[in-house]
């Protein structure tokens, strides 16, 4: 028989090694956003809670841990807690929204029921028709591990044929259980968020569920890599949107509006000519400016611009093709954490 599940994604963390860049909004080859890519690995779920910043896909609920950053612990228990709501479980109401206010771990205040999805200022919960009865299982995903998706189908496999005494499969890839790439069974999981001191913060989802009869199931190495370090986004592939690398202050040539990307396609352009680069092609601005940014966090400002003379010159004398440019970025990027361990600033020491 099919596992029924509910998903609990995880977008919360301060990614203090990316300078503080939202992960979840984070793009990728594709085009797509982390959050955007665990949202669709999760289409099998009966329900879709994303923890963590405000959520606009109308797939998913959105809530947040309380207090805020307070750990991965909490944000699961309160992407549980929204599961089991009684507002969001209201089988009186089907296809309609409910309106609630300071939804938090463990209170639902002031909810109203409303016939439309509009514009609320506070939480949206759409319910997807009547009748909907708890799922058994819960899938537990950080939205930080592009490939996660491949692990979903193996913890639905496992789980149709644990025993009752298990409660819950963890994914394990080198060795290491993967925590928050994990099902469990929602009444377990329950019992476990119950025991969070009121006070607490920062406890981490291997405390949690401690207590717990796990089973583990292996999983490539692969399939679990997150995104944590600037090499991770070039061995991945994935930038932050443009909107966050060029911001959209405006600009005016001859009394039209121009964005700073506008601004700077146009610039590249002029140098074209300027240069007699008429044979360069298309320029991944986005990668280039993300690059900068590593070397100028990681290394010194002025190292920004330098690095990227010497990408030009490898990429140059490599023949100029995107493969080298792209080849010249990734090298800069990986260099980058260890220039940086080597040379910490004095301001981290003290």
């Amino acid at each position: 028989m099919p596992v029924s599940w509910d998903a609990v994604i995880l977008t919360g963390g301060r990614a203090t090694r990316l300078d503080g860049a939202d992960k979840a909004s984070l793009v990728g080859p594709d085009g797509r956003t982390c959050l955007q890519r665990t949202i669709d690995a999760c289409s099998g779920a009966s329900s879709r809670v994303v923890v963590g910043r405000p959520c606009d896909d109308p797939r998913v609920v959105s809530t947040r841990e309380d207090p805020p950053y307070s750990g991965p612990a909490r944000a699961i228990r309160a992407g549980l807690a929204v599961l089991s709501t009684s507002a969001y479980k209201q089988e009186s109401f089907p296809e309609k929204a409910v309106k609630c206010w300071n939804l938090h771990a463990e209170r639902t205040e002031k909810c109203a029921e409303s016939n439309t999805s509009g514009d609320f200022e506070g939480r949206i919960i759409v319910l997807n028709g009547g009748n909907r009865q708890d799922a058994r299982w819960i899938m537990v995903l950080a939205c930080d591990m592009p490939h996660v998706g491949q692990a979903i189908p193996l913890l639905l496999g496992a789980a149709e044929s644990a025993s009752t005494d298990i409660d819950g499969i963890v994914s394990v890839s080198e060795g290491h259980p993967q925590w928050l790439c994990a099902l469990y069974r929602r009444s377990s999981l329950a019992l476990a968020c119950s025991r969070l001191p009121d006070n607490g913060t920062d406890e981490s989802v291997r405390s949690l569920v401690a207590g717990l009869s796990l089973s583990e199931i292996p999983i490539p190495e692969a399939v679990t890599q997150d995104i944590d370090t600037p090499a991770d986004l070039r061995t991945l592939g994935f930038h932050e949107p443009e909107a966050v690398i060029l911001s959209q202050r405006g600009y005016q040539k001859k009394g039209k509006q121009m964005s700073e990307f506008d601004l700077v396609e146009e610039w590249l352009s002029e140098l074209r000519e300027s240069l007699d680069l008429t044979d360069l092609g298309e320029v991944d601005v986005p990668a280039l400016l993300n690059v900068v940014r590593e070397v100028a966090h990681g290394v010194v400002h002025p190292a920004g611009p330098v690095a990227m003379f010497a990408v030009g010159y490898a990429t140059a004398r490599a023949g100029g093709s995107s493969e080298a440019l792209h080849q010249g970025l990734a090298t800069v990027s990986s260099l980058v954490e260890s220039f940086a361990a080597d040379h910490p600033h004095k301001d981290k020491d003290a």
